[in-house]
């Protein structure tokens, strides 16, 4: 009988596009093993009316979209997670490690929605809830009013339209992963909207088990990944990497997958 490998992952469109989008190398590499998904809601997807997130992050003790799928791989409950880095902690769980990507980063930049900031009127309102987000805009237009918003990527985007917004900003990673880029849109200059290296793909296990054998990801991701958990140890490629076939599958240790 093969072995079952559990993907834990967020409920959400998106979260399942991403599953789909980080198995499909690796059950070409492993066409015995069966992999079965587990959903696990996090504080974020349960608390729907606390306006931001670093307020749901305090309620819930943690992250607001990952500490209850860092709990399921560290208590067994699945093998691997797979979520996005930057909705990571810089630190992970002592005894886990992140894997690198079975395939290449998406696009790491952010995009206005709905407008381009030559075209926003004076005081106009973009939603967005990141800190981050709402620094570098104020930094290009002080006149905005940036308004927090949250949600998945299909209800932010429908704000830019039907929610009283002028635009939106949303990551463009997931714009293309579910085919949602608008027709009117502006792509942020990296160079003055910086993000996070939250693009690539990978995957942490628990347990001191010595490095696999198996090529590093591009130099760029792997800078990436470390500049984006510092004291996370990072593994080779996961299709190197992976905690099975051989003698692994549910119930072997535990290994915590972002993309």
């Amino acid at each position: 009988m093969s072995d079952v490998v559990r993907i834990g992952s967020r409920a959400s469109k998106l979260a399942r596009t991403q599953v789909t989008e980080w198995l499909t190398p690796i059950t070409r590499r492993f066409p015995d093993v069966r992999f079965k998904r587990e959903v696990v809601l996090e504080g974020g997807d349960q608390d729907r009316v606390t306006a931001t997130l670093a307020e749901v992050a305090k309620t819930t003790g943690g992250s607001a979209f990952s500490t209850n799928q860092e709990q399921a791989l560290i208590t067994g409950r699945v093998d691997v997670i797979v979520q996005s880095l930057k909705d990571l902690p810089t630190t992970v769980y002592e005894g886990t490690t992140l894997l690198a990507p079975p395939g290449p980063r998406e696009d790491v930049r952010d995009v206005l929605c709905g407008a381009t900031l030559d075209t926003l009127p004076q005081g106009a309102r973009v939603g967005t809830g990141a800190p981050r987000r709402i620094g570098q805009l104020l930094a290009l237009r002080p006149d905005l009013e940036l308004v927090p918003i949250r949600g998945n990527v299909p209800g932010r985007l429908a704000r830019a339209t039907k929610g009283g917004l002028h635009a939106v900003v949303l990551a463009a990673a997931g714009l293309n992963r579910l085919g949602l880029m608008p027709e009117v849109h502006q792509i942020l200059d990296p160079a003055v909207c910086p993000r996070p290296p939250d693009r690539a793909r990978s995957a942490s296990r628990s347990a001191p088990t010595p490095r696999p054998p198996g090529s590093w990801p591009e130099p760029e991701t792997r800078r990436s990944m470390h500049a984006s958990a510092p004291n996370a140890p990072c593994w080779p490629n996961f299709t190197e990497a992976a905690p099975f076939p051989s003698g692994h599958g549910a119930g072997s240790d535990p290994t915590v997958c972002c993309i």
